[in-house]
């Protein structure tokens, strides 16, 4: 530090002859705003089981492709619940019947009654039967987690898609996660089915719950109660059996293939989608590209974070909590992944 007490790097380069041949000094640049402050990745895991419930954290850099080196694990590949985080799955889908000729990024998909599910969404709003083409579907999902579009690329895809896309990433599937979960059928069994209702539907038997999804009216006006209905949810709701289920490892995995697929040229708007509105969390002369994703209910959180250091090195964080008794702590989730990206501006 310097008399003012602003931190400062030193880097430098050693020929074989153990020569110095570069210098460099400068100024550290301030963390993200309300990160935690790290010194060392013990400190971190002691943050991560502190957090109360079930927490399970997987800090990797990445290789070419898939998982490289690990530098902070804690039970990262317990499959748990991971939220809206799942919408990964579908845009990998997607991208892999674009590559397939299957469908076109500029194919025009019609909004349907069937995707409508919790405000706030911009397509909450659109007139049945309106056409936009599937670009547009993409980054309202990636961007603003419209969860209409999301409902509507689910069903443009279609589920069988991305279960096999699914499937081909999560080692240990487990079968409570099928039939796959619409954004809609989330908000009506979380929402407006009963106790006994979902109860029913996290049994062990996948015909008793497609039979329950089926049961739960498809003409369901959510917007009856909603404002009450979300107040009351304060408590965690199967959160153990009704979501999405995937480890921290198996969304490294997802979020290196995405990063893969993203780079070839034609999927820009894939690319678009996983960047869109991330970079604002941290510091942009740090880490010049990043994808950051959320996803939680009462009882869970699930951060997935993928990045890119000025050095071109890539890192991965991924933090999921689940509690079954009370809430999750998100906002101490929150600081405890932008401390870890802190603490990776210094990694090797």
């Amino acid at each position: 530090q310097d008399g003012q007490g602003v931190p400062w790097t030193l880097a430098f380069q050693i020929d074989d002859a153990g020569r110095v041949t570069a210098l460099d000094i400068k100024q550290q640049l301030a963390r993200p705003e309300g990160a935690k402050v790290y010194d060392t990745w013990g400190e971190v895991l002691d943050d991560v089981r502190a957090l109360g419930g079930d927490a399970s954290v997987s800090v990797r850099r990445l290789g070419e492709t898939g998982l490289d080196t690990p530098i902070a694990l804690h039970d990262a590949d317990r499959v748990m619940n991971i939220g809206q985080v799942a919408q990964l799955f579908t845009f990998g889908a997607l991208a892999e019947a674009v590559r397939a000729g299957e469908l076109s990024w500029d194919d025009e998909v019609e909004m349907r009654t069937l995707f409508r599910s919790l405000p706030p969404s911009q397509f909450s709003i659109i007139n049945n039967g309106a056409r936009y083409p599937i670009t547009d579907y993409l980054a309202s999902a990636g961007a603003l987690r419209d969860t209409h579009a999301a409902d509507a690329l689910l069903h443009t895809v279609g589920r069988d898609r991305v279960v096999a896309y699914y499937e081909s990433l999560v080692e240990a599937p487990p079968s409570f996660a099928l039939p796959w979960l619409s954004m809609r059928d989330f908000a009506l069994l979380k929402l407006f089915s009963s106790q006994e209702g979902r109860e029913r539907y996290a049994g062990d038997d996948a015909a008793v719950r497609l039979a329950t999804l089926a049961r739960v009216p498809d003409d369901a006006d959510l917007t009856i109660d909603q404002d009450e209905r979300l107040a009351l949810w304060r408590t965690p709701r199967s959160i153990d059996r009704i979501g999405w289920f995937a480890s921290a490892d198996d969304l490294v995995i997802t979020l290196a293939d995405l990063r893969e697929r993203a780079a070839d040229p034609e999927m820009l708007p894939l690319s678009n989608a996983l960047l869109a509105k991330s970079t604002g969390t941290l510091v942009q002369e740090v880490w010049h590209a990043s994808v950051i994703k959320a996803g939680g209910e009462p009882g869970v959180f699930a951060g997935a974070w993928m990045m890119r250091r000025y050095d071109g090195a890539w890192f991965s964080s991924v933090l999921i909590v689940n509690d079954t008794e009370t809430m999750a702590d998100g906002d101490e989730a929150s600081r405890i992944l932008k401390g870890v990206a802190d603490l990776l501006l210094l990694e090797d």
